[in-house]
């Protein structure tokens, strides 16, 4: 089911690819940081495909793309409290400033509220079916063919003109 332009969705495409500008920028960093090593970068990589597949999809109206961003911006929050939890203990150092509250609270939190009110919004299939809304059809499927064996025949008669310049009816 297609999704109002400018509407959450679009808020949402946004926010996941400022996820992602960050995400890169954060990796790069900590491959600079640790010598090199573009081991460190698998797993922002990873995250930005994801944010990047679930966004797009989320424009284009699919439901499960949303439930998947709620899922992947949930887990960001519980890491973000685990490593704030971590972060008393003595031997954990973990610094809580503007960029990560921004990135790993507010910006998270938001994609799950919109997530949540475009899900809630949009009627779900059995509901399409319930209250005779028609159901979404895979644009890939394909068509049924059709024979001249299966043609439909015509119940009405046509006029058909002949070479000599008279009209005939034909059945």
């Amino acid at each position: 089911m297609p999704v109002e332009r400018g509407g959450a969705a679009d808020v949402v495409y946004v926010l996941c690819l400022m996820q992602a500008a960050f995400l890169l920028l954060g990796g790069l960093g900590e491959v600079v940081l640790m010598g090199g090593n573009p081991a460190y970068l698998i797993l922002p990589m990873a995250k930005m495909v994801l944010l990047f597949v679930f966004a797009a999809k989320v424009v284009s109206g699919r439901r499960w793309a949303l439930v998947a961003l709620i899922v992947v911006q949930g887990i960001t929050l519980v890491g973000f409290w685990l490593q704030f939890g971590a972060g008393f203990l003595p031997w954990v150092d973990f610094t809580v400033n503007l960029v990560g509250l921004i990135t790993n609270v507010a910006m998270p939190a938001s994609v799950v509220y919109l997530c949540a009110t475009v899900l809630v919004s949009q009627p779900s299939a059995e509901a399409q079916i319930l209250y005779g809304l028609p159901v979404p059809q895979d644009p890939y499927a394909p068509a049924p063919l059709v024979t001249t064996a299966t043609a439909p025949q015509l119940a009405v008669p046509y006029v058909v003109a002949s070479s000599t310049g008279t009209r005939e009816a034909a059945q």
